[in-house]
């Protein structure tokens, strides 16, 4: 997917730079994270797009709810990153990165499970997601509160969803991805205020 028309600039060479470029003032490093989490964004939503046309089982039948036991991370009024919560910078920026270091054995099952013919390749959705949790981390006055998944729970959820099969998987990964759409957006959104 080329970024500009017959300019070449695709959509993986442009999240390189992004990751890859040195931050100079706050205006240029909140960019950064914008276009880096809309990137995600973009990129994780044409996996589902393509995941659900594959598989057609994105939509459950009526008769049948299932139930995942998984805790996916999500920004709550606790994390203050909108006004109506009584937004906070450093408060805000703790429930983003958090959330995104929670998010890495999700995304890592992804990495593993997600069978679909993309560019760039799933597997790096966990290593840019970590830049992108770091890029956060470096704007926070103490970065020492961010708190990763702990350990016990990691290896609960990574057990949990290898016991996932057929159709329990592919629904697994829409909801992966839908909750992880819906948290770029709240980055993307928060910065709006920061």
């Amino acid at each position: 997917m080329c970024l500009l028309p017959g300019c070449g600039l695709h959509i993986t060479t442009f999240v390189f730079l992004l990751v890859m470029l040195p931050v100079v003032d706050a205006s240029a490093e909140t960019s950064t994270v914008i276009n880096l989490a809309a990137s995600l964004k973009q990129k994780a939503t044409e996996w589902d797009q393509e995941l659900c046309a594959a598989e057609g089982a994105c939509k459950p039948r009526r008769d049948f709810q299932p139930e995942f036991n998984i805790r996916l991370p999500k920004i709550n009024k606790e994390d203050k990153c909108s006004p109506d919560d009584g937004f906070e910078k450093e408060t805000c920026l703790r429930g983003l990165s958090s959330g995104l270091y929670q998010f890495r054995v999700f995304l890592e099952y992804l990495q593993e499970s997600l069978s679909i013919s993309e560019t760039p390749p799933v597997k790096y959705i966990w290593p840019t997601t970590e830049n992108l949790a770091s890029s956060l981390m470096s704007m926070m006055q103490n970065s020492k509160t961010v708190t990763p998944l702990d350990p016990d729970n990691a290896d609960f959820y990574s057990k949990k969803l290898a016991s996932y099969s057929n159709w329990q998987k592919i629904l697994i990964q829409h909801v992966i991805l839908q909750k992880y759409i819906s948290f770029m957006e709240k980055i993307v959104g928060a910065f709006r205020y920061m």
